[in-house]
């Protein structure tokens, strides 16, 4: 009895199996109609490729890259125009050597052989290095140089003149102006104070006599700023000091003063409590 249901189990696997072994075939066959089809794609592809690369060889025609470094940027882009090239601006960057707004560098570099139409692109000089330039008025000229020194600026004094407001060897005024931004290496031109126009003049009276005559002339400048100045004039002497003027004077006025005073004895004028000038009285 038992084997005679192995042998019905055998026989029901051979039929199975005989009716499973088309089914894998069919599906074998499914199998390398798609290989081949992605065969024949792949090649499809790779043909129309190689005929575009030969077409694009050979058809589009080649220009040579023109040299533009040191170029203004609009004379760069019509050289650039006239080769059928197409400048594109990529960056800017300082150059000691570059002026501002000049080609600083071009890719692909000059000489290089392109097809028409390419793109160059190219880097712009800022120009040198823009460093704050600070206020300077104030200072004398030693620390004016200190300041100026360390941000690389170089002082110029172009001149002196008379000022109200500052005393002698003081800075007036500065070209190019503060609170910008300029190249290094700028010179900064400066107007330097000859300080205050005040002039005193000792005379002898008569030998032998112990006082002296002292001329005072000074005059207040114009000034847009300042309406009125302050003058004020003391004699300094061992017994002690002797305040001989002191007024507030208008700005265009000049005054002249006369004066005897002793030997030795120590004249001040001074600009609004400022020290405009001093003489000792002595022959």
């Amino acid at each position: 009895m038992v084997e005679k249901n192995k042998q019905q189990e055998s026989s029901r696997d051979k039929k199975a199996d005989q009716e499973e072994t088309p089914d894998i075939k069919k599906k074998s066959f499914k199998k390398v109609i798609i290989l081949l089809a992605g065969i024949a794609s792949f090649g499809i592809i790779v043909s129309f490729a190689y005929a575009m690369f030969v077409n694009y060889s050979t058809e589009i025609p080649e220009t040579q890259v023109p040299n533009i470094i040191g170029l203004d940027e609009d004379d760069a882009l019509t050289i650039l125009e006239s080769q059928n090239l197409e400048g594109y601006l990529v960056g800017k960057r300082f150059s000691e050597e570059v002026s501002a707004n000049q080609i600083l560098e071009s890719r692909p570099e000059s000489g290089t052989r392109v097809k028409v139409g390419r793109q160059v692109q190219y880097v712009l000089s800022r120009g040198k290095e823009v460093v704050y330039l600070q206020d300077i008025k104030g200072l004398d000229i030693e620390q004016a140089s200190i300041v100026l020194g360390e941000k690389l600026f170089v002082l110029e004094k172009v001149g002196d003149t008379f000022s109200s407001e500052y005393k002698e060897g003081i800075i007036i005024s500065q070209d190019p102006v503060a609170g910008e931004y300029y190249a290094e290496g700028r010179s900064v031109k400066v107007l330097v104070s000859g300080g205050f126009p005040v002039s005193i003049n000792v005379e002898q009276i008569e030998p032998g006599y112990d006082r002296l005559l002292v001329k005072i002339d000074l005059k207040v400048l114009e000034s847009l700023i300042i309406k009125k100045v302050n003058i004020k004039i003391v004699s300094i002497r061992q017994e002690g000091s002797q305040l001989l003027y002191n007024e507030e004077v208008k700005a265009g006025k000049e005054l002249f003063f006369e004066l005897e005073d002793e030997i030795g004895a120590r004249i001040e004028v001074y600009y609004n409590d400022v020290l405009a000038k001093a003489r000792k009285v002595l022959f």
